[in-house]
């Protein structure tokens, strides 16, 4: 199974994906959100991570190994395998740090780290968020 991704995506950044034969076709792409599609059934698949796409995005395309960057940006390399691999989340010094590197407005890695963060619990929480009731609209006690 394959996925489109899209080159130099910016936050909020809406593109249409090229089918591809066997592909899963990305609609849109912003950091908030991948909805996908497979063939003509939509399936909510798991986030876009981080590391994702740090990968796909920026290492690939430029020709940068893991452990160039975690030495370009002074971090263990470990630091860097592990957000790839999805298994650490870009914390505040890691976002300045690859903002800087790649000339990034400060927050970019945050904010999908948030986003892919927010889908995971929005799906993990989705039946006790749909109990509580809205505050907007209600009586005064």
């Amino acid at each position: 199974m394959s996925s489109v991704f899209f080159k130099n995506c910016v936050p909020g950044e809406k593109r249409e994906a090229e089918p591809e034969l066997g592909a899963i076709t990305v609609i849109t792409l912003d950091v908030n959100h991948a909805l996908r599609y497979e063939g003509s059934i939509m399936k909510k698949l798991k986030p876009v991570t981080p590391g994702e796409i740090l990968l796909e995005e920026f290492l690939k395309p430029m020709g940068l190994s893991q452990y160039r960057l975690a030495k370009e940006i002074n971090v263990p390399a470990q630091r860097i395998n592990e957000i790839v691999a999805g298994r650490r989340s870009i914390t505040a010094d890691t976002d300045l740090r690859l903002c800087r590197f790649f000339s990034l407005s400060n927050g970019y890695w945050l904010r999908a780290q948030a986003a892919c963060d927010t889908e995971v619990a929005e799906h993990k929480l989705k039946k006790t968020i749909m109990k509580i009731t809205p505050f907007a609209g209600r009586q005064s006690v």
